[in-house]
């Protein structure tokens, strides 16, 4: 059996342009639903040790969970940037946000970021 194919209107060359701003587009809602995700998971209540903070009383996270607010530091660092079309970029800059999220000798990971790339991974793939 054969088949005969006939392109009569070739539109593939203009939607390449197209196709990668829809990728951009998407990558970026991803992104900042990461970032968002992760800010949210930070400011949910925790359950470590409780310590007095000046007139409040702090209750830290525990291990596992995702690092406590407690000046918003951390929080207020977090960032989404393109790197190239289709391409972005999420992340925290505090200087500790690293050892919060994979923890050192000394703490407990608390992972805030990688959940959420996770929860938005099948769904962006």
């Amino acid at each position: 059996m054969k088949s005969r194919v006939e392109i009569t209107h070739n539109h593939f060359p203009q939607m390449g342009p197209e196709l990668r701003r829809a990728a951009d587009r998407e990558a970026e809602i991803t992104v900042r639903s990461i970032l968002s995700g992760a800010q949210i998971a930070m400011s949910e209540p925790k359950h470590g040790r409780e310590y007095p903070r000046g007139e409040t009383v702090h209750i830290a996270s525990a291990p596992g969970e995702a690092p406590a607010v407690d000046t918003g530091a951390l929080r207020a660092s977090g960032y989404v940037r393109p790197v190239q079309p289709g391409t972005w970029e999420v992340g925290f800059t505090a200087e500790y946000a690293a050892a919060q999220e994979y923890g050192t000798p000394r703490i407990e990971p608390r992972p805030y970021l990688r959940p959420e790339v996770e929860k938005h991974r099948d769904g962006f793939m």
